[in-house]
């Protein structure tokens, strides 16, 4: 997208004038219309489903999705670049029901096995490398519901090793002796729960001392979801929490013709 390029050339150049106050007042009015005009004509050529999909979500007034539970298409990242949406990247890493090959029942047969480590990490590092230099990635994820840590672990020390100082969270591993990584991330908790998080009252000391987030909550699928206004009382109550991702923006149906 060679409009993609021009536009933030034209955001930059009112920073450069920034030194002149006298100037930037001007300079800024002049800049910040090119930069308008560009970014309707940039995305009157996108006019795409995806683009319509984060049009929609940004009237609706969501600021952030969490890629669930994959990479995305390069252009969801690039019209968050533009749109203003904060972007949590998943890797492509589940490994729900593979338990079952295990009695008894294991969840983390795979997670905790280290023969794995380099399928895990060799996931990881793609999206890392592919993604990086978006400004709307705001945490990478380590995957979803696949239990365990050790190959996780190996996942988290290749993004702290590559320079990356964005945080990561993997919501699965709060089942397990290692409990978070830069964030602690829950699915669907209770609303008790979590405002005994917020007020430090919580009998788990760990929950006082990383930044929040739920990665899941009120599913809303099928006749879901509920309880979102309790739910938002509680996200402002506390500088602890970052808030949540419902579950999910559209259903899975299939198409019809008639």
């Amino acid at each position: 997208f060679p409009e993609l390029a021009l536009w933030t050339e034209a955001i930059c150049v009112t920073e450069d004038v920034s030194q002149n106050s006298s100037v930037q007042r001007e300079e800024n009015v002049v800049e910040w219309e090119t930069a308008r005009e560009i970014y309707e004509e940039c995305t009157a050529k996108l006019q795409t489903p995806q683009f319509r999909a984060q049009e929609l979500m940004k009237k609706f007034n969501i600021n952030s999705i969490r890629t669930s539970h994959y990479p995305p298409d390069p252009t969801l990242i690039t019209l968050a670049d533009l749109m203003g949406f904060y972007i949590i990247d998943e890797a492509d890493i589940e490994t729900h029901g593979a338990g079952d090959i295990k009695t008894p029942y294991d969840n983390c047969i795979i997670s905790h096995d280290l023969k794995w480590e380099g399928r895990y990490v060799d996931r990881v590092s793609r999206m890392v490398c592919r993604d990086r230099n978006h400004p709307s990635i705001t945490m990478w994820s380590l995957g979803n519901e696949a239990w365990g840590y050790n190959c996780q672990d190996s996942c988290y020390d290749y993004i702290k090793n590559s320079g990356s100082k964005i945080p990561v969270h993997y919501e699965s591993v709060i089942h397990t002796k290692r409990f978070a990584y830069d964030v602690i991330s829950e699915m669907y908790p209770e609303q008790g729960n979590v405002a005994k998080y917020g007020a430090q009252t919580a009998k788990d000391k760990r929950y006082h001392e990383k930044p929040y987030f739920m990665c899941e909550y009120v599913h809303a699928m099928g006749v879901g979801p509920g309880s979102l206004e309790d739910y938002f009382d509680i996200f402002m109550s506390h500088d602890i929490f970052m808030g949540g991702c419902i579950w999910e923006w559209a259903d899975h149906s299939v198409k019809h013709d008639k």
